[in-house]
């Protein structure tokens, strides 16, 4: 290669990569920024605020967000309003991004605006905030790992709830072998409706709580009446087991099947009791039986009394796990998901065989048959289009089930349609390489060519030696 070609190859990759990589970060110097805000409206919208001056007008605007302590920001594009002179030169700008998405309480964002000029793009200064649900007062009532925010009930209650959480803790990271330090956060609402609506809009009303692993934060529902209650320590102690299960477990791969965290949490705070083996039964005497495979990315939703059988088998499946292969081979198999594993490899380490295999060893030992599947289905093949039947060959409609009898097929007839297909395309690919050789060819010969014997064009201006 000569010296000039490969300066020619150096610019174009230059220039290509320029093009492809867009503006640099902090190039448009000409932009300041003054300090974000922010305004919580809980449950109807955040105001996210940005001034800024810039030397020329922005060719946009973003909001950048996410959750602290994690790496992917969330980008939208948002829109900023000229407001006057700028003290720094050019003129001055300001957005109030009114967003009306949902945000967890007890969650900490970190945000910041990001503005792309003519000259490049600028991230403006990072500010945080934390959403709080301020539609009630809170109490708050610490120990030594978990954080009790109640407003309705007595301290009594508090210092009850307290107890409760610290034991489920001590005794979930004994069985798992992990170590709790960072604080977790349990909020109760007095009103399950406060609840739903804190954490999520699409909560059914039959949910009682849900653990937060992301932002360590549990949420569960005691009513008035329930204070004083035996259903205080089974949602203390279920809700924060799966706290315990998600330092167990965490990786940056996939999560455990939900039937086994629910399952051991079910397990942990109420055993595998009479309510949960009597809807068992009930599904089996009924043919409703869901597969643990249909149980691993969550429980259904659309009826409460399916959501409730998804906790039943998948404590139905601990228990049974317990039963054949021992406690010890459990949490050796909760830990082994922390290293990234698949289910499959996860579960054969631990009882030789397989999840699909696992799930037949229950259904046997419930006495339950192989549930039937359901949904989507392999469509009914049907006839070949007249297009597809090349050099001749005949479109006959393909067998349909139930039609009684045989049906011709759709294959090239004695014609030899399938052969002229073929040759087609070995015509196309011989055609290809011929092209392709034609092309080396000349290059070679190009190349070989004295250097003299072609006319070099006149030297211009800035052309070097």
């Amino acid at each position: 290669m000569t010296r000039r070609f490969a300066l020619l190859v150096a610019v174009l990759g230059l220039v290509f990569g320029a093009s492809v990589a867009g503006p640099v970060a902090g190039a448009a110097t000409s932009v300041t920024f003054e300090a974000p805000s922010v305004e919580v409206r809980f449950g109807q919208a955040i105001t996210w605020s940005q001034g800024f001056g810039s030397a020329t007008p922005p060719a946009r605007v973003e909001l950048m967000t996410r959750l602290t302590g994690t790496e992917t920001w969330f980008v939208q594009e948002v829109q900023a309003r000229e407001v006057g002179q700028a003290t720094t030169g050019g003129s001055a700008y300001r957005v109030d991004f009114i967003d009306g998405g949902f945000y967890l309480p007890n969650g900490v964002i970190d945000y910041r605006f990001r503005v792309t000029t003519p000259d490049g793009v600028v991230d403006g200064p990072r500010a945080t905030v934390r959403i709080e649900d301020d539609r009630v007062t809170w109490k708050t009532l610490e120990g030594d790992v978990v954080r009790i925010h109640w407003y309705e009930g007595s301290e009594a209650f508090a210092r009850r709830a307290l107890r409760f959480g610290e034991e489920a803790v001590a005794s979930a990271s004994a069985l798992l072998g992990v170590t709790e330090t960072e604080p977790i956060d349990f909020y109760v609402y007095g009103d399950p409706t406060l609840l739903q609506t804190a954490i999520g809009p699409n909560t059914k009303e039959f949910v009682a709580g849900r653990a937060i692993a992301e932002i360590r934060t549990l949420f569960g529902a005691v009513a008035p009446d329930q204070i004083g209650s035996d259903w205080v320590p089974v949602l203390i102690t279920h809700e924060l087991t799966h706290l315990v299960f998600d330092t167990a477990t965490q990786n940056v791969f996939h999560d455990p099947p939900h039937w086994l965290n629910e399952g051991l949490a079910t397990y942990l705070s109420e055993g595998f009791g009479s309510g949960d083996r009597q809807r068992v039964a009930n599904a089996i005497e009924r043919g409703t039986l869901l597969p643990l495979d249909a149980l691993a990315s969550g429980f259904p939703q659309a009826r409460e009394e399916l959501f409730y059988l998804g906790y039943a088998e998948g404590t139905a499946a601990v228990d049974f796990f317990i039963r054949r292969y021992s406690e010890a081979k459990l949490v050796d198999l909760i830990r082994s998901y922390a290293d990234g594993v698949t289910d499959d490899e996860a579960f054969r380490a631990a009882t030789g065989a397989g999840i699909e295999a696992f799930g037949q060893a229950w259904l046997e030992d419930i006495g339950a048959r192989e549930p039937k599947a359901y949904g989507p289905q392999p469509p009914a093949p049907g006839p070949t289009p007249a297009d597809w039947a090349i050099g001749g060959g005949s479109a006959t409609p393909a067998p349909t089930e139930g039609s009684g009898g045989p049906t011709p097929s759709a294959t090239p007839g004695p014609d030899g349609g399938g052969a002229a297909q073929t040759g087609f395309l070995v015509g196309v690919i011989v055609a290809a390489l011929f092209v392709i050789a034609a092309g080396v060819i000349v290059v070679i010969v190009r190349r070989g060519r004295p250097a003299s014997s072609a006319a070099a064009p006149p030297a211009g201006p800035e052309d070097g030696p």
